[in-house]
């Protein structure tokens, strides 16, 4: 398959699609965050709350608690009423675990 590197919004559905995959299926979050870096996905889709969602939580699996944080926070900017609980959880899980207890009941 040949990707037309000027079809932009193809490549970026194609990112999303794979790292929902992986996301799913595997768990492989090195991979998730190389994606979403690799590409700039956030640039160009700010307002993903999914996929700035699936992006925190690998950010949190593989350590890199700070920018798990930050990247929960986006998700929840912009994700829908309905969705909100499991990234409120994300978020508490790594505050209780790794910031402030005080933060998590919060």
């Amino acid at each position: 398959m040949v990707i037309n590197m000027n079809d932009n919004e193809f490549l970026l559905g194609k990112i999303r699609d794979l790292a929902k995959q992986e996301y799913i299926k595997s768990g492989h979050n090195i991979l998730i965050v190389e994606l979403f870096s690799r590409y700039n996905y956030f640039e160009q889709r700010p307002n993903d709350s999914y996929a700035w969602f699936i992006y925190g939580d690998s950010l949190r699996v593989v350590g890199r608690v700070d920018e798990a944080i930050k990247a929960l926070t986006n998700a929840l900017k912009y994700a829908p009423e309905s969705h909100k609980g499991e990234i409120y959880s994300s978020m508490a899980y790594l505050y209780e675990k790794y910031k402030s207890p005080s933060e998590a009941e919060k």
